[in-house]
């Protein structure tokens, strides 16, 4: 389609023959930009909304560790999830190493993620120092970055489910 129209400054007549092809491929490019920048801005505010959600369920449990300390809840007790993240060191560690990571729920700490290298996870597993060995890897969950938290809150539920069932236990017991 051509337009045309006159130019007092140059007085005469302008012919435009309407876009070129590679102005109607770089609209059409813009436009897939634009609709990829909106379904991005969509999965931000999911992902938003998962990492707010952890946080109050992190913020929840912790109160109700603390609210059994106030019922007589033991010291230096745990319960420790599955290994739930594992990942290669970085470029600088031993490639035979593997960074592991567990979520935790601790009668002294709280919500916490426990971080392993491969080796010390081996040698744990086969000590009888659980508690010692544990307490000296823990991260307060809420200090951990936003994926480990997504990532760990899925454990922490039964695992202070399991942690107040022990202790309960151990009371009737004694």
């Amino acid at each position: 389609m051509t337009h045309c129209f006159y130019s007092p400054l140059l007085n005469e007549m302008i012919y435009d023959k309407g876009p070129s092809a590679s102005v109607l491929q770089d609209i059409a490019a813009a436009e897939q930009l634009q609709t990829l920048a909106e379904k991005l801005d969509g999965i931000c505010d999911w992902v938003s909304g998962q990492v707010d959600v952890a946080d109050k369920a992190i913020g929840a449990a912790d109160i109700a560790i603390r609210r059994a300390h106030q019922l007589g809840l033991y010291h230096h007790q745990l319960v420790i999830g599955p290994v739930a993240i594992s990942r290669l060191y970085g470029p600088d560690g031993p490639p035979e190493c593997v960074e592991l990571t567990q979520a935790a729920v601790t009668t002294d700490l709280g919500c916490v993620a426990v971080v392993w290298c491969s080796d010390d996870y081996e040698e744990w597993l086969d000590s009888d120092e659980l508690y010692a060995a544990v307490s000296k890897r823990c991260v307060p969950l809420c200090d951990c970055g936003p994926a480990v938290r997504v990532r760990l809150v899925r454990e922490i539920p039964g695992l202070l489910r399991s942690l107040l069932w022990g202790v309960e236990k151990s009371r009737i017991l004694t």
